[in-house]
């Protein structure tokens, strides 16, 4: 029998946090996230992928493998600890200056799983550069962790930050490749082990991948969303 141990998602006491302005607003960089990552990472293994379908992703399982791995806290005592004792709010609360009872957080442990396929066209183009709106009517912003998972980053991995783009986002919206020469790059943050970016969700933003080496393996990063109300 396999449990799944969501008493490890703890966050570490030992954040360390660099606040930049990049030129449309401010993104937090928060190294050693979690306590235990390779405790984390033993847990996520558990979980399954799910691949993303329907028409944005009409390329998936041939250019491309593009998954998510989920836990939902349904029961009381399934709890994620960062949610349970709030230590995330307030770390959130501390670097935007948000009032605490303003934040909520997604109590979804989300995971986006990702690696390349052949004719993945990383050359000419951006993948999913994007952003995420709001779940509810009455939210007024909405703000967004993601953690990058992996034991090690090979340079040029990571996440990009774009100007807003060229076009109206409804051309690009529905496409999972954009190309490089419709998106300005404003600010690329390089990827480290347990290292998490905290950042206005509706900032252009997608993965990077210079490198090949998520041919090889899976690409795991942990998205985080706080409802700003």
């Amino acid at each position: 029998m396999i449990f799944f141990d969501n008493d490890v998602f703890k966050l570490s006491k030992n954040l360390n946090v660099t606040t930049i302005n990049y030129g449309l607003t401010d993104i937090s960089i928060l190294d050693n996230f979690y306590d235990d990552l390779d405790a984390v990472n033993c847990e996520i293994e558990k979980l399954p992928i799910t691949l993303v379908g329907g028409l944005y992703k009409p390329d998936n399982g041939k250019k491309y493998i593009d998954g998510r791995k989920t836990y939902i806290q349904n029961m009381r005592g399934t709890e994620l600890p960062y949610l349970v004792n709030d230590q995330l709010k307030k770390v959130v609360s501390e670097i935007t200056k948000v009032n605490l009872s303003n934040i909520e957080v997604n109590e979804k442990l989300l995971i986006n799983c990702f690696k390349e396929l052949v004719n993945f066209p990383k050359k000419t183009h951006y993948y999913s550069a994007h952003r995420d709106t709001f779940n509810h009517s009455n939210q007024v912003s909405q703000l967004a962790i993601v953690v990058f998972l992996n034991k090690f980053y090979e340079d040029g991995e990571g996440i990009n930050f774009y100007d807003f783009p060229k076009k109206d986002w409804n051309e690009y919206k529905e496409k999972p490749f954009i190309r490089k020469d419709e998106l300005d790059v404003q600010y690329f943050l390089q990827a480290k082990p347990n290292r998490a970016v905290l950042f206005d969700s509706l900032i252009y933003h997608g993965q990077v991948n210079f490198s090949d080496q998520f041919v090889n393996e899976l690409r795991l990063t942990q998205v985080i969303f706080f409802p700003i109300f």
